[in-house]
C-alpha cells in the first residue's frame, strides 16, 4: 500500500527531521515542562513524568511550534507556553484513556494506573489539564484560550461517544470518523491553529492551518487503528489492544458492513466475549483482511492525506515542505 502523493520528497523523513527545525524551542518547552511538573507532592511529579518522558513523538507541540515559525522566524515565548499546554492536554487524555480502557502498556511502559491505581491517574490527569490552562493564560490571548477550551470539551465528548459504542457494531463510518475527529484530530488542528496565531497569522491563515492539522490528525489515527491489528513493533503497545478493549475502529467497521450475515454474527460474538483471547484476535484479524477492512481504512486515510496536502497550497513558507513530508510519514508509518 504505497500512496502516490504529489509534491512530497522521496527522501526518507523522520520526526527527528521535524524536531531539528525547532530544536532550541523544544529545549524551551522541556524547561517549562520540568518547571510546571515540579511539586511537593511526589505522586504528581512521579505519574506525570512517567508518561511525559516515556518517549512519545511530541507531534502536537511540534506542530504548534512549526505553525508559529511559519509566520515568525523568531518564535515568541508565548508559543512555548502554548506548545507545553498542548502536550499537557494530550498527556492528561492518555492518563484518562488508560483508566477507561484498562490498558496495560503505554509507550512501552506499564501504564500509570497499573502502577499507582485508577484514582491517582485520573487526579493527575486533571492536574495536567489545570496546568495546561494555567499555561494558556500566560499566552495572554483570549482567542487561544477559547480554542483550546473548546478543543478540550470536544475531546471529552469524543471519549463519551466512543464509550457509548464500546463492544457494539451498531456504528457507521460517520460516527467512527466523528470519534476520531474529536479524540485525535481536534487537538492536532488546535495545535496548528493556535500556534499560527502566536506567530502572528491572521484568522484566515490560522484556519487553514487548523484544517491541515485536522486532516493530518485523521490520517494519524486511522493508520494507528490499522497498526493496532497489524504491527506491534516499536509502538509500545500490545498487538490487538483496540480489539481486546472492545473499541470499534474503522478497519473493523468497514469489514463488518461488507461481511455476509454469518460472518457479521461471528464479528458480533467476538466483540461481546467477556475475555478475548489470542485465538479470537486471530479470527477477527482474518475476517477483517478477508473483507478488505484494512485496505478500505487506508483509502480513507489517503483521502484525508490529500485534503491536508491541498490545505497547504494556500500557505507560502519553506516550512510547508516538511509539513508535507509529515503527511506521508503519518500515512506510511510503521510505529
Amino acid at each position: 500500500m504505497s500512496p502516490n502523493l504529489s509534491n512530497i520528497s522521496d527522501n526518507k523523513f523522520s520526526i527527528e527531521d521535524l524536531q531539528s527545525l525547532v530544536k532550541s524551542e523544544l529545549i524551551g518547552v522541556d524547561t517549562i515542562i520540568d518547571h510546571s511538573l515540579h511539586s511537593d507532592i511526589q505522586l504528581i511529579e512521579g505519574i506525570a513524568k512517567h508518561i511525559i518522558y516515556a518517549g512519545g513523538k511530541r507531534i502536537r507541540p511540534l506542530l504548534s511550534l512549526i505553525s508559529a515559525k511559519i509566520f515568525n522566524t523568531t518564535v515568541p515565548s508565548e508559543a512555548l507556553y502554548l506548545a507545553t499546554a498542548v502536550e499537557f492536554i494530550h498527556t492528561a487524555t492518555l492518563l484518562h484513556d488508560d483508566v477507561v480502557d484498562d490498558s496495560d502498556l503505554r509507550r512501552g511502559l506499564q501504564t500509570a494506573h497499573q502502577i499507582w491505581g485508577n484514582s491517582a491517574s485520573i487526579l493527575v490527569g486533571d492536574y495536567l489539564f489545570a496546568k495546561a490552562f494555567e499555561l494558556m493564560v500566560k499566552t495572554g490571548d483570549l482567542a487561544i484560550l477559547d480554542i483550546l477550551s473548546q478543543t478540550s470539551a470536544k475531546i471529552a465528548a469524543g471519549e463519551v461517544l466512543q464509550l457509548t459504542h464500546s463492544h457494539s457494531l451498531n456504528i457507521d463510518e460517520t460516527i467512527a470518523l466523528d470519534i476520531i475527529g474529536a479524540k485525535t484530530a481536534e487537538l492536532f488542528a488546535a495545535a496548528c491553529q493556535t500556534g499560527a496565531l502566536t506567530g502572528g497569522a491572521n484568522s484566515e491563515q490560522a484556519k487553514i492551518l487548523y484544517q491541515y492539522g485536522y486532516a493530518l490528525g485523521m490520517v494519524f489515527q486511522i493508520t494507528d487503528d490499522i497498526l493496532d491489528y497489524t504491527s506491534a513493533a516499536n509502538r509500545g503497545k500490545n498487538l490487538g489492544d483496540d480489539f481486546s478493549e472492545g473499541k470499534i475502529t474503522l478497519p473493523l467497521i468497514y469489514a463488518y458492513h461488507k461481511a455476509n450475515a454469518h460472518d457479521q454474527k461471528r464479528f458480533t460474538d467476538l466483540l461481546t466475549t467477556a475475555d478475548n483471547c489470542e485465538a479470537d484476535f486471530k479470527i477477527a484479524l482474518d475476517l477483517i483482511q478477508t473483507y478488505g477492512g484494512f485496505d478500505t481504512a487506508y483509502t480513507a486515510a489517503k483521502r484525508f492525506a490529500d485534503e491536508a496536502l491541498n490545505d497547504l497550497r494556500f500557505i507560502t513558507s519553506p516550512l510547508v515542505h516538511p509539513l508535507k513530508n509529515l503527511i506521508e510519514f503519518c500515512l506510511e508509518r510503521q510505529a
